[in-house]
């Protein structure tokens, strides 16, 4: 079990982890609000993983456009431009076409990871606005 320090944090904390569903006239209204504020940190957070794997398989695909990037890169430059011309602008055509796939996902990573940074802010607003007392959230 974890440490709690008050009861109001512990009922709290398990009616938004189970998923308690009980008419709310019969919570006082700060309680409400807490609830309120501690569900909004939950989803939050579910958020906040589900944009950390969205972020690791961007990196693995940014990892596998370099790997093939580099790849033409090399044969281009192993190619005689004499002998195989359409060899020649085939691959270049590759290695634009890996370049503009690079570029294409780190704007993606750029833009989860800013998400993320957005998700982080508004957790942080969610726990002032709660207090000292559900600190161990």
């Amino acid at each position: 079990m974890r440490k709690v320090p008050t009861l109001q944090a512990l009922s709290a904390t398990l009616i938004v982890d189970r998923n308690i569903e009980f008419p709310t006239h019969y919570i006082p209204l700060h309680l409400q609000e807490d609830l309120r504020s501690i569900n909004s940190i939950k989803n939050l957070r579910a958020t906040e993983k589900m944009l950390e794997k969205k972020l690791g398989g961007l990196v693995e695909s940014l990892n596998y456009a370099t790997m093939r990037f580099r790849y033409y890169d090399v044969m281009i430059s192993e190619t005689n431009l004499v002998t195989s011309i359409e060899r020649y602008f085939d691959l270049y055509r590759n290695v634009v076409k890996w370049f503009e796939n690079i570029e294409k996902v780190q704007k993606h990573i750029k833009d989860v990871k800013e998400e993320i940074m957005m998700i982080n802010v508004e957790e942080e607003f969610f726990l002032l606005t709660l207090g000292d007392v559900y600190n161990f959230i």
